[in-house]
């Protein structure tokens, strides 16, 4: 049974208030054979770091340094932390809130760089926060010659505790007194994160392939540490990736 057709086609096709445009046969197809390709079960990590706000580029050191090759770019830049933690790394960071930076807002202007000049691009936990999430997408695709690294968040897991214990102290989401200069603009789990990025990869424009996928499950709670194992038995694997998987981090390369 194939996966994309039977299941995303139908979710993202049949109400057209939404959307005119037709699903293509082609990106459907390379979800299919993306996710064959790669298991829950053979890219899952359970590292947890801290301090978590800088845990993304810590799971980059440990599996992902090898991507990051001459000249490199960090659109989404909350801090130096790329640079501190990957000595003899030489990175641009780019960043619509960050201080430090120069000005620029990914809203309103592609990121300031000319297509291809750079050979590794990285995008951690950043296209969640701009309305033009498609775009963005193109643009850090746009600026590599080689290698983009993207990871997403799966926003089910923390909404879904976040429900049962039946309060709202997500400042992600929900609506803020006061107007806030930055918040996620996108909610979506695991797989919705896995099947636009593999859709997108039958785009000739765009020119990708994907070369490694992680699940990250960070285990900092004993209790749920010891409950993994029995929870991977009984569930079938897309329910235990979108309640338990954290951040998905991808590598693309351009063909």
């Amino acid at each position: 049974m194939s996966y994309a057709f039977n299941r995303v086609k139908p979710r993202f096709s049949n109400n057209k208030h939404y959307t005119s445009v037709a699903l293509s046969d082609l990106g459907l197809a390379k979800i299919d054979e993306y996710k064959n390709k790669f298991k829950l079960t053979d890219k899952v990590t359970y590292d947890a770091f801290d301090p978590r706000p800088e845990q993304r580029y810590r799971h980059l050191a440990k599996y992902h340094k090898e991507y990051l090759q001459g000249k490199v770019i960090d659109v989404g830049s909350r801090s130096s932390e790329l640079l501190e933690r990957l000595t003899g790394v030489r990175a641009e960071l780019v960043d619509k809130h960050n201080k430090d930076l120069p000005d620029w807002d990914w809203e309103k202007t592609p990121v300031p760089a000319s297509d291809s000049s750079y050979q590794s691009v990285i995008c951690y936990d950043t296209l969640e926060h701009i309305d033009n999430f498609h775009e963005g997408f193109s643009d850090i695709i746009r600026l590599s010659s080689e290698y983009v690294l993207v990871s997403l968040p799966n926003n089910w897991k923390k909404a879904v505790n976040e429900m049962i214990k039946g309060r709202g102290r997500w400042e992600s989401y929900g609506i803020p007194p006061e107007k806030p200069h930055d918040r996620h603009k996108w909610f979506f789990n695991t797989e919705d994160a896995e099947d636009f990025i593999y859709y997108h990869s039958s785009r000739d424009k765009l020119n990708y392939e994907v070369i490694d996928v992680r699940y990250n499950v960070p285990k900092t709670i004993l209790r749920i540490k010891l409950m993994y194992p029995l929870l991977k038995l009984l569930l079938p694997e897309y329910q235990f990736k979108n309640l338990f998987v954290e951040t998905i981090f991808f590598v693309l390369k351009r063909k």
